[in-house]
């Protein structure tokens, strides 16, 4: 339908529903794709709202291919009271009005949004006040990179509109639902955009997460519906989607998940069995009552996104004022701490690797039960490269491969399983490899003041976000912030050159300290 609710509908672009563990159920809603057109059976009354609507940054096409146990911070904080458990809503005043939590261009934080037939919608008195529509959603349709497909993307009243409350008489019944989040069957997509983005907007209701992923007042969700998916297409080949998903939220798996046969379900349910019958011309409605709308058209469409093509840019940067600019002593370091140890817990890492942060920002007594426990007494530098010349697309030139410049552990991820791939990029300090998916286990590398990601390609883009240092090398050039450059001819292919003297000594110089000229 629009954007991504915590869950995944269709094959390409999915989208998703999210609800929290609470009574009535919270919704965390992400959706990228309609299960049809939406067209009200009804004609409501229409609060217009003035869009404007400049041309779209280009989207990249994308391949079609029981509750979580919370950490509590030992610094207890009060909970806001958006977050605390809720009795059943009370209509007998009329249906409870929309309130905007957070929001940044594709992720949206509601407290009570209402669907009825398929259509988004907020109750307010005010729509002025609110976002544009067309930076909170979008139609559904697939994503295509052209002028037709882009202007087909823009939502409508049929996507998502605005209800005055003098005007809700006709609204009917209302009902709890989850809410839809979009995901792909893609690794990187559903981790490093999804699940990233959904984590750190929910992460900015607690400026106190510190080093060892502690927390007080994140809500965890509780259902993932995909509205526009169905029920198999959401995993990716290699299962990352599914082990990222059972690591962080277990509540969710079924069946805490919903698919699109049951977001259909809930749309006809809106629907008068009968129309014409002058008794029974109220649609009903499904309430949300905590819901985080995602929508990856509109993220492109922010002003972050539409530079650097990384939806989770416009989330971090929305909530930079709860986080690195918050009341919090660490500034929002760890935002991402918590669902990493969750991930490197499951995958058995040791409990030395999964605190080696405390090295650098631990507490004495921290730092030396470490080193008793570190194999040396201290933290290894660990170099990684991910390998992908035996994959189909994006390889290094043969010659510059195979050129011994630098002592480095190669990984070929498709060789090994999972749980091997997070132990090594747990206890990686610089992580090598060309640009791509296969770059997507950085999420897992430690926040060190050494961490670094060091990206091969033609030209390209990215960075933000984890606190790691990342650079892109064209030849003997080095940049760490991307330019704005178009994708040149051979960018995906397979004769991606490298110098390797010039990358050995980039990083001998970030282990040794040495400044880096850029």
């Amino acid at each position: 339908m629009h954007a991504a609710l915590f869950s995944h509908v269709r094959a390409r672009h999915p989208g998703s529903l999210l609800t929290f563990l609470a009574h009535p159920p919270d919704t965390v809603l992400a959706n990228q794709q309609h299960l049809a057109p939406s067209r009200p059976s009804y004609r409501h009354q229409v609060v217009p709202q003035d869009d404007v609507t400049p041309k779209p940054a280009p989207i990249p096409i994308l391949p079609k291919h029981a509750s979580h146990d919370v950490i509590h911070n030992p610094i207890q904080h009060t909970t806001p009271s958006i977050l605390k458990t809720q009795s059943w809503p009370d209509f007998s005043s009329g249906l409870p009005h929309t309130k905007l939590l957070k929001h940044g261009a594709g992720w949206t934080v509601f407290e009570n949004i209402y669907m009825s037939n398929g259509t988004m919608y907020i109750i307010t008195d005010n729509p002025s006040a609110w976002p544009q529509r067309r930076m909170m959603i979008d139609t559904g349709i697939t994503a295509l990179n052209t002028p037709e497909n882009i202007a087909a993307r823009e939502p409508t009243e049929y996507d998502l509109d605005w209800i005055t409350l003098k005007k809700q008489k006709h609204a009917g019944e209302a009902s709890l639902g989850c809410v839809r989040f979009y995901v792909v069957n893609h690794y990187y997509h559903f981790a490093a955009e999804l699940l990233m983005g959904t984590w750190r907007m929910l992460a900015s209701f607690d400026p106190f997460i510190n080093v060892h992923g502690e927390y007080t007042k994140i809500p965890t969700p509780a259902r993932a519906v995909f509205p526009h998916v169905e029920p198999k297409v959401w995993r990716d080949g290699p299962s990352f989607n599914q082990f990222f998903l059972h690591a962080v939220w277990p509540g969710i798996v079924p069946p805490g998940m919903e698919f699109s046969d049951a977001w259909e379900d809930r749309v006809k349910l809106t629907r008068s069995s009968d129309p014409s019958d002058p008794n029974n011309k109220a649609p009903h409605a499904f309430l949300y009552e905590k819901v985080l709308l995602a929508d990856r058209s509109a993220s492109f469409r922010g002003a972050h996104c539409s530079i650097n093509a990384r939806t989770v840019s416009e989330a971090i940067e929305a909530t930079r004022a709860d986080l690195e600019d918050g009341p919090g002593d660490d500034k929002g370091k760890w935002w991402w701490e918590p669902l990493r140890r969750r991930i490197l817990k499951i995958s058995s890492v040791d409990q030395a690797i999964q605190d080696i942060s405390l090295w650098w920002y631990g507490s004495e007594a921290e730092v030396a039960k470490l080193s008793e426990t570190l194999e040396g007494g201290k933290p290894t530098v660990h170099i990684t490269y991910i390998s992908r010349q035996t994959a189909r697309h994006r390889k290094l030139i043969k010659e510059d491969h195979d050129e011994p410049s630098l002592a480095l552990e190669i990984v070929e991820a498709e060789h090994i399983s999972r749980e091997e791939q997070v132990r090594i990029a747990a206890r990686t300090t610089v992580m090598l490899g060309v640009h791509g998916n296969g770059l997507t286990h950085l999420i897992m590398m430690p926040i060190t003041p050494l961490s670094t990601v060091i990206e091969l390609f033609l030209s390209g883009w990215i960075r933000e976000g984890l606190s790691v240092d990342e650079y892109g090398p064209w030849n003997a050039a080095l940049w760490s912030v991307a330019p704005s450059r178009p994708i040149p001819e051979g960018f995906q292919g397979n004769e991606i050159p490298v110098y390797g003297p010039f990358i050995a000594d980039l990083i001998e110089e970030r282990i040794d300290g040495v400044p880096v000229k850029l």
